[in-house]
């Protein structure tokens, strides 16, 4: 995973078969979902908008035009790391910093 903006996200998924150009196509359609496209034989990089979608969002999507992903442990291990990173990320972008190098109000009071 890696981001080119501050919210597209960049995924390289591993598949049981190569996509089909109609599959790629009907993932055009998708809200959110900036790109797809073929990245060797078995593989799909992703790129989506974090603002509007997350991986747990994609998978659905994936699965209703026909791309089967692998199975398996180590999968839905990465799965929940995405969905973790995802939400990082969105949680990240939320945030306001401190301003001026200040620490929080409060921070540093002991009761």
């Amino acid at each position: 995973m890696h981001t080119t903006q501050q919210n597209h996200i960049h995924h390289t998924i591993r598949l049981t078969q190569s996509p089909s150009r109609t599959s790629l196509q009907r993932l055009s359609g998708v809200e959110g979902l900036l790109g797809a496209a073929r990245h060797g034989a078995y593989r799909l990089e992703l790129v989506y908008d974090l603002s509007r979608l997350c991986w747990s969002e994609v998978v659905p999507h994936l699965e209703q035009v026909g791309i089967r992903r692998k199975q398996g442990l180590w999968q839905r291990w990465r799965d929940g790391l995405r969905d973790l990173q995802d939400q990082n990320l969105r949680d990240n972008l939320k945030h306001t910093p401190a301003c001026c190098s200040r620490p929080p109000v409060g921070a540093g009071r002991h009761p």
